[in-house]
């Protein structure tokens, strides 16, 4: 989960050999604000804290910015789905800027092209509204 936080990579598409600290990886980081892990499963409450800091409170995965790292850890001993254990991260990070503006590009080319004005215009919302 830290390797898919620091890269913004899905599961089959991880780059283990990006290290934090390596030349290669500082400009493909993605730094926090702050991090949520929520763990659930068998054997939550055994020795979560040390991984979790040690792999989560990093300084150098957390925006200089920022003061402290803010990591919060949650547990709960209930499965999830089945499953005997499962993670989850939820980061404040910028890894949905670049999305937005490629949505926030194509949308204004749209609207300078005229694109579905007319569905808009049906219920009195003018060009000039957006």
């Amino acid at each position: 989960m830290r390797q898919m936080l620091l890269t913004n990579s899905s599961e089959n598409k991880v780059n283990w050999t990006l290290k934090v600290g390596s030349p290669a990886m500082r400009p493909k980081l993605i730094k926090s604000v702050g991090n949520l892990v929520y763990l659930r499963g068998d054997g939550v409450f055994e020795k979560t804290t040390e991984v979790c800091d040690s792999l989560f409170a990093d300084r150098d995965i957390y925006a200089r910015e920022i003061p402290s790292c803010d990591l919060k850890v949650f547990r709960d001993s209930h499965r999830m789905f089945g499953h005997e254990k499962v993670v989850s991260v939820l980061s404040n990070n910028q890894s949905m800027v670049h999305p937005i503006e490629r949505s926030l590009r194509k949308a204004i080319i749209m609207l300078k092209e005229g694109a579905f004005l007319h569905h808009f215009e049906k219920f009195g919302v003018q060009r000039d509204d957006f």
